[in-house]
């Protein structure tokens, strides 16, 4: 339903004639205002425009399969983030700096969230750890994680770190349960904002406070603010220290 409301939501918005013409059928733009082919008597039903998209993304995706890019990864390196790249960059920044929006994530949650995953299902599997209150979240949010990512393992076309961003959700979503059960952070009936413990605590605010602070650290490349290149190198060098 969602997916299908967001792309009747597209045909009421984007109704003029672009550069995507040339990947669309004439009966698609005939209903476009601007288009050599455009009739305003024309009238076609959604699902005749949902089976033009569709073709057009098969046709799109099937001239991925045998490209080149330098921004392209494979599936198994996006938990590292081992290939951010590039989004845009400010040709004129003032000579010795560097103005660039970098599409990469806080490495506190990809690395961490990572981590905590990996240990908890070594755990679980070990029968070290149990989660009787909390089964249907672990299962919902593992097999979750594992529909948003496994099925890139058989695509063949060109992919890139953003495909991770939706497993991302569900990889942080269990690591808080993961851990939150471990250290005392998630009760069912515990009053909210309150901790078994002073440790537990302290683990938890010293785990926002990390999260925060690789927020700000990176926040040059999120926003595109101005750096000088020894800053730049310097974030650049937490994330690929072989450089």
């Amino acid at each position: 339903m969602v997916y299908c409301a967001s792309y009747a939501i597209h045909f009421v918005l984007l109704t003029r004639s672009g550069p995507g013409n040339t990947f669309m059928s004439a009966r698609f733009q005939s209903q476009l205002v601007g288009s050599p082919q455009y009739d305003p008597a024309t009238h076609m039903s959604y699902w005749a425009k949902m089976g033009d998209v569709h073709h057009a993304i098969r046709y799109g995706n099937g001239g991925l399969e045998n490209s080149s890019h330098p921004a392209a990864s494979p599936w198994y390196t996006w938990p590292i983030m081992k290939h951010p790249f590039a989004l845009w960059e400010d040709t004129a920044a003032p000579a010795g700096t560097k103005t660039m929006i970098v599409l990469l994530g806080n490495p506190v949650v990809w690395w961490g969230g990572m981590v905590v995953v990996l240990l908890g299902a070594t755990m679980i599997a070990l029968r070290r750890w149990r989660y009787e209150q909390y089964t249907y979240a672990v299962v919902f949010l593992a097999g979750a994680v594992c529909i948003n990512y496994l099925p890139f393992i058989a695509i063949r076309r060109l992919v890139y770190i953003y495909h991770y961003l939706f497993a991302l959700v569900f990889v942080a979503a269990l690591a808080s349960v993961v851990i939150g059960v471990r250290a005392g952070w998630t009760g069912a009936d515990d009053p909210f904002w309150s901790f078994p413990t002073r440790r537990s605590a302290a683990g938890y605010a010293a785990t926002i406070g990390l999260i925060l602070i690789g927020f700000l650290y990176f926040q040059p490349f999120t926003y595109g603010w101005n750096m000088s290149l020894a800053s730049w190198d310097a974030h650049f060098w937490v994330l690929h220290p072989h450089l």
